[in-house]
């Protein structure tokens, strides 16, 4: 098959697919015209909820870490920046911008001899960016007290983040865990509401609630974004969920304290006619789940409408700009110790290093 024939084909194959994907479409459409069945799995009866954006009078916080590792031959390095940001509203008009630690802070360092593998230096990459960035919502919740704070991504770290059981970085994940619980906690007594948004998700939670309810040919083979794309307009929602049916059968959730397996939920937002729906996460202990959503999906509209063709928390789009790293930094960091402790112990892996 020549180059020419390989591109028609994968044309023809997305054609396809978007095909097979409006009649799955139209089929939920009809099938849930006036109310969802009642159940465990539907927190409400309304397949789409209309959001109207909320009037902000009030602190928001973002936070948000970029990182960098380089693998090396007799260790491996890992650089971590992240930075809080705090938006002061009155009557939707932002008085001032506050950043912590600071507008730009230098990113910390983490070196690791352990001789881990590759998939361990992966996972100790994730770990070690989420200690960091959660201990920043931490200080900031404390220190600013916003009413709401959102994070950049999920609430919950992923099943990718947990290491072997007999890996080097279990004890690394486990302080992980307790530093995400401590935020849980310290969000909980503050009466700051922890959000999440996640800018690309592959989540498929929302089909599998309709999936395991009804009988839609073709709904398991989209990502919740994709179908939701085509049933919200600009400025609704859908059903609100619990992050997992059974938190005790969840790789992750399962090693969390009872009080906060079951304090999680979501849903899907679309702020703009022109991007794909927003998942949205949100921390709730309580019964007041119908209110509590109501509230979060209107700021979280408010905050992500001001680019027609790119819906994301504006107070999110700030903190990335100031956490996100650039190569030349750890390579920076790695030429400033060599220079201390000599090139032979810390060389380049012979593939970084070729002479040609």
């Amino acid at each position: 098959m020549n180059f020419q024939e390989s591109l028609k084909n994968a044309a023809l194959s997305i054609q396809n697919s978007e095909r097979k994907k409006a009649v799955v479409v139209e089929g939920l459409k009809k099938t849930f015209k006036e109310k969802l069945p009642k159940s465990s799995e539907f927190l409400e009866q309304a397949l789409i909820q209309k959001v109207s954006p909320l009037e902000l009078n009030c602190k928001i916080a973002g936070v948000d870490s970029g990182f960098i590792g380089q693998e090396l031959f007799s260790t491996d390095l890992l650089l971590v920046r992240a930075i809080a940001v705090v938006f002061d509203y009155k009557k939707n008009i932002l008085q001032k911008a506050t950043y912590y630690p600071q507008g730009f802070a230098f990113p910390e360092p983490f070196f690791s001899t352990n001789a881990l593998e590759r998939d361990e230096f992966a996972c100790n990459t994730s770990i070690q960016r989420i200690i960091k960035e959660v201990q920043t919502a931490i200080d900031v919740v404390e220190k600013f007290s916003p009413k709401y704070c959102f994070m950049d991504g999920s609430l919950l770290p992923q099943h990718a983040d947990k290491p072997r059981a007999n890996s080097k970085i279990k004890k690394n994940f486990d302080t992980m865990l307790d530093k995400v619980q401590e935020l849980y906690k310290t969000a909980t007594s503050k009466d700051c509401e922890l959000i999440g948004c996640v800018e690309d998700s592959r989540g498929n939670r929302w089909t599998g609630i309709l999936g395991k309810e009804f009988s839609i040919e073709g709904l398991d083979e989209y990502h919740d974004a994709v179908l939701l794309n085509d049933l919200l307009s600009n400025g609704e929602r859908s059903f609100v969920f619990s992050y997992t049916k059974n938190a005790r059968e969840h790789p992750i959730l399962n090693d969390f304290k009872a009080e906060w397996q079951n304090s999680l939920y979501a849903f899907y937002l679309k702020p703009s006619r022109f991007d794909f729906p927003l998942r949205v996460e949100f921390l709730h202990k309580g019964n007041e789940v119908l209110e509590k959503v109501q509230e979060i999906a209107s700021l979280v509209l408010a905050q992500s409408s001001m680019h027609k063709e790119y819906a994301f928390p504006a107070v999110l789009i700030e903190a990335d700009l100031r956490a996100k790293l650039k190569p030349e930094e750890i390579n920076l960091v790695r030429d400033k110790i060599v220079d201390k402790i000599g090139r032979n112990a810390f060389i380049l892996r012979r593939r970084d290093r070729r002479p040609f």
